[in-house]
């Protein structure tokens, strides 16, 4: 462990947001937070957190934006909790989200109830559809619309920013989030989401199934236009 903790140490002061290549700095933290937290516990004295910023968009050569977001899911172990305004999930990352819950890892996402985009949140139906299932929990935030987009992983890693859990955000767009390795951010954003699903509802696949055909051909048709909305 004490070997780790020193190659750990020269890293992290590797690490220099103004360095010449943005990428050799996320791949320097990459390597360290893809370890377990018991990990860290070597490095509390000498580092308080550990921040990242990412940004992506249509230029990169990879997917950054998507390839972040599961890294996080696939490293969850106790727990996952979304917000996001638009959900509209690719293959990979709905994988991620089933792998977890098949580890035992609580998934939890919170949505608005009130849309600004109706065709991206009829289309979020079917994707409650098919992951309620999986034992995915969704609820829908009832105190008017929410628009932020944050991700909670066990109880030390969040990330925030402008990123959505859509695929114009993986593809499309211009993003940022940061993400912050640390347990204090983190209980801090547990109690902003714990606040917020006190005012949500939880929405299950039953509720799609209760709701009229039009209703329904309406969640299919947009689900067939999600790669462009």
């Amino acid at each position: 462990m004490r070997g780790f903790c020193q190659i750990a140490m020269a890293k992290l002061a590797a690490v220099d947001p103004d360095a010449p290549s943005q990428k050799e700095a996320q791949r320097g933290i990459l390597t360290l937070t893809d370890r377990p937290l018991e990990v860290f516990e070597c490095l509390r004295d000498q580092i308080l957190r550990l921040l990242n910023w990412q940004a992506s968009g249509p230029a990169d050569r990879l997917e950054t934006a998507q390839l972040f977001f599961v890294h996080a899911l696939n490293a969850a172990k106790d727990r996952i909790w979304i917000a996001t305004p638009y959900f509209v999930p690719d293959e990979a990352v709905m994988t991620a989200l089933q792998l977890a819950t098949l580890r035992g890892v609580a998934v939890r996402v919170i949505l608005p109830k009130k849309p600004d985009s109706y065709a991206v949140w009829l289309a979020s139906f079917w994707y409650i559809e098919e992951l309620a299932d999986d034992d995915v929990r969704f609820y829908h935030y009832e105190e008017g619309f929410m628009h932020q987009k944050v991700m909670l992983v066990d109880d030390y890693w969040s990330a925030v920013g402008t990123a959505n859990f859509d695929i114009r955000s993986f593809r499309l767009n211009f993003e940022i989030t940061v993400a912050v390795v640390d347990k204090n951010f983190a209980a801090n954003v547990e109690k902003m989401l714990s606040r917020d699903f006190q005012h949500s509802r939880q929405v299950t696949a039953d509720e799609l199934h209760r709701r009229s055909f039009w209703f329904r051909l309406a969640v299919r048709s947009s689900r067939l236009l999600a790669p462009i909305q």
